[in-house]
């Protein structure tokens, strides 16, 4: 049995993988102000077995988020996790301030003294535990570890009932637009379909699918597109996204983007948590148009450091896979606007 001795933070941005999304459905914490416990006051929660402390404070609450972090681990501060609902949300690396999850899906139970961890890699067991103030004692076979609890806890991927949705008009028009308010960020939840003089073209040439699916722009006219006080994401944005729906894995370094869309052949990948509503459209490339079998593009703000005529856009294939890759700004994608 691995134990790891924890100290406290002021605050810890938890970024658990997508493999854990379905498990955090009931984590909101911070980001959902509705969220306080919930089912969870009363019962076998907050009373009961759940509110025994070992001889010492108020104990773990299920119906609550606890996080500790160590300081003193052989390859860097790992972060352990309880949220609420008894999901242990497992064991992983701190960086930045952020918790990427190694260990997932497991649970966890308190029975009097006794606090019990079920598929939590090496932290899995039954554990003689004591809590006085916001330290947590842990004991099994003879050895004890020491714990400091965080201040406070915001669990990514975010609880997708968080998402605030609403509608915005474009004055330039009288278009209205669907939009999501996820985390910290506001996204027109449809893409843009604003005539400009030059530099856009519906699909085809047939403006029935602008109407369907929005402007194709290039790279210069999809800069300038978005309505005041709304903008063209930079590359980073689109990570920001991708990071606060759990669409990155920092063990293998994949990202998915397939919580943000609302297509698949099957609807075996059309999962659409956050009512970003992704959909495979064309796109324009030297003279021509093309449907897309497989892939959602979007242009962002971000140049190619590379190659000065390139521009980088973000895609998600069929199968959830995202990625950034720079093509010529003379090319005609999507457009979201940020704000």
């Amino acid at each position: 049995m691995n134990f790891f001795t924890f100290t406290k933070l002021g605050r810890t941005l938890l970024m658990l993988t997508a493999v854990i999304a379905v498990g955090l459905a009931g984590c909101g914490g911070d980001d959902n102000p509705n969220d306080n416990g919930g089912n969870n006051n009363g019962g076998n929660n907050t009373g009961g077995n759940n509110n025994n402390s070992g001889g010492g404070g108020g104990g773990l609450v299920l119906g609550t988020d606890e996080a500790w972090v160590s300081n003193n681990s052989h390859d860097g501060d790992i972060g352990l996790v309880f949220l609420q609902n008894g999901v242990f949300a497992g064991i992983g690396r701190i960086e930045g301030g952020v918790f990427w999850a190694a260990e997932v899906s497991g649970t966890y139970s308190v029975n009097g003294s006794n606090l019990t961890i079920v598929n939590g890699g090496p932290m899995t067991g039954t554990f003689a535990y004591n809590v006085t103030g916001n330290t947590l004692k842990l004991s099994m076979n003879g050895k004890e570890e020491t714990y400091t609890k965080t201040s406070g806890v915001k669990c990514v991927p975010i609880n997708p009932n968080t998402v605030v949705k609403g509608t915005f008009t474009d004055s330039r028009d009288s278009k209205t637009y669907k939009t999501v308010k996820i985390d910290s960020q506001t996204w027109m939840a449809e893409n843009l379909n604003y005539q400009t003089a030059s530099g856009s073209w519906c699909d085809q040439n047939y403006n029935s699918n602008c109407d369907s699916q929005g402007r194709l722009y290039n790279w210069n006219t999809a800069r300038a597109v978005c309505p005041n006080e709304w903008h063209l994401p930079s590359e980073q944005e689109w990570r920001t996204l991708l990071t606060v729906v759990g669409g990155v894995n920092k063990v293998n370094g994949e990202i998915k983007g397939d919580m943000l869309t609302a297509w698949d052949i099957n609807h075996q990948y059309d999962k659409d948590a956050y009512g970003f509503s992704g959909r495979r459209v064309a796109y324009y490339e030297g003279g021509s148009f093309f449907s897309s079998v497989d892939d959602s593009y979007w242009w962002t703000a971000t140049e190619d450091t590379k190659v000065s005529y390139k521009a980088v856009r973000f895609s998600i294939g069929r199968f959830g896979s995202a990625d950034f890759w720079g093509e010529p700004k003379d090319y005609g994608y999507s457009v979201r606007c940020v704000k």
